[in-house]
């Protein structure tokens, strides 16, 4: 691809890295203040789901969600959203021994490791702060 030429899934991995590392930086920021978590949902059958794929292969792909569906490896959007129903109404002491981590499946996780690099979090956190004009990040 061209040079600026936005790239889907590459944006959507690194989004989803700097909501990670903001959680983190949050939670190191506020302490029990609030709570500030990351989570995946998993792979979910959404639209979403199907964005990237080129119109042709759709019906090909809806087949085989619900192939995906009743294996287990696909989730319907109410287990999409279990992680974070959990995170939001869990029992107080489980969910906060998990501030400024990561969940999937109503569990922690190993994240990427780039969530330990705290100059990346800071910097990210002053960029945002930045363009939301934070005056005291």
């Amino acid at each position: 691809r061209g040079e600026g030429e936005f790239e889907g899934m590459r944006a959507y991995r690194q989004s989803k890295l700097a909501q990670v590392l903001m959680a983190r930086e949050l939670a190191e920021r506020k302490g029990d203040a609030l709570l500030s978590v990351s989570l995946h949902p998993g792979v979910v059958d959404t639209n979403l789901f199907y964005r990237f794929v080129p119109s042709f292969l759709k019906p090909v792909m809806k087949a085989l969600s619900q192939l995906l569906l009743l294996l287990g490896k696909l989730k319907t959007p109410h287990q999409g959203a279990e992680t974070a129903v959990f995170l939001a109404v869990g029992r107080a002491e489980e969910v906060r021994g998990g501030q400024g981590q990561y969940w999937a499946d109503k569990a922690l996780r190993d994240p990427n490791p780039e969530i330990q690099d705290a100059p990346l979090r800071q910097t990210q956190w002053e960029q945002s702060a930045a363009l939301v004009a934070l005056e005291d990040p």
